[in-house]
């Protein structure tokens, strides 16, 4: 909920009821000063009231990011779910909590060990006699994928469910691409990390807060020479740390 815009606010609130068995946490960000709020619990209805009056307006600037990262606002995430001798489940993570769910799913980390999907551009890489260094294998590796591959325009965490179809049909999201690029540089026994990120139009993380509904983009990150170097496989135009500017946020 953004308690800022662009124009400027005389009087914004907000109200949110849940019931007493599901715990709720939030987080409030911006320079805006809080007029008043509230919370009461009456017959096992939690109910919060946010108010804030006479809000300037934030306008955007031509040199900085996106204007709305730092808007004001209130944001309510999922603790956890409590029915007493029914149900129990905790939701708050970490981001190594975050970070190890991601890499033992059946979707991203057991995607990047699939070796059947990429053994072609593995065998391609390692026939390219100009692919000496660690830095060459991975820009011929991207080069390949990009040629075999069409990015769909789409921005996303998370490969496409049936990932099959992507191999079928030679195209895929962001994050496609990039699983595509981890699983062949294991093959080339390059050590490779997912790095997951939000774009600029998607706002900034606040690392205080852990939760993917902040995070809405894969890259891929690689060791060489004691160096970490970064590359997006979904952007033909980028380079080994040259990432595309939606991803510099």
């Amino acid at each position: 909920y953004y308690s800022q815009a662009s124009y400027p606010i005389v009087w914004t609130e907000l109200y949110v009821a849940y019931p007493e068995l599901i715990d709720m946490k939030y987080f409030i960000t911006g320079q805006v000063p809080l007029s008043y709020s509230s919370n009461d619990r009456i017959n096992g209805i939690i109910s919060d009231l946010w108010i804030f009056q006479n809000v300037t307006a934030l306008k955007q600037d031509n040199y900085s990011v996106d204007v709305k990262n730092y808007f004001s606002k209130i944001k309510y995430e999922l603790r956890r779910i409590a029915i007493p001798g029914v149900y129990y489940k905790e939701y708050t993570n970490s981001w190594n909590e975050i970070s190890k769910d991601l890499m033992e799913s059946d979707h991203v980390g057991e995607l990047i060990k699939k070796k059947d999907n990429v053994m072609d551009i593995v065998a391609a890489v390692n026939a390219d006699t100009n692919c000496k260094t660690v830095q060459s294998k991975v820009s011929m590796a991207k080069k390949l994928i990009n040629a075999q591959y069409q990015w769909n325009s789409a921005n996303r965490l998370f490969p496409t469910w049936e990932f099959k179809k992507v191999i079928k049909e030679k195209s895929g999201n962001s994050a496609d691409l990039n699983i595509l690029l981890l699983a062949t540089l294991k093959e080339l026994n390059i050590p490779a990390k997912p790095v997951a990120l939000s774009t600029r139009s998607h706002g900034m993380v606040v690392t205080e807060n852990p939760s993917t509904k902040d995070l809405n983009y894969l890259i891929t990150s690689f060791e060489a020479d004691g160096k970490r170097f970064y590359v997006d496989a979904a952007t033909d135009y980028s380079g080994i740390n040259q990432l595309p500017e939606k991803c510099i946020n």
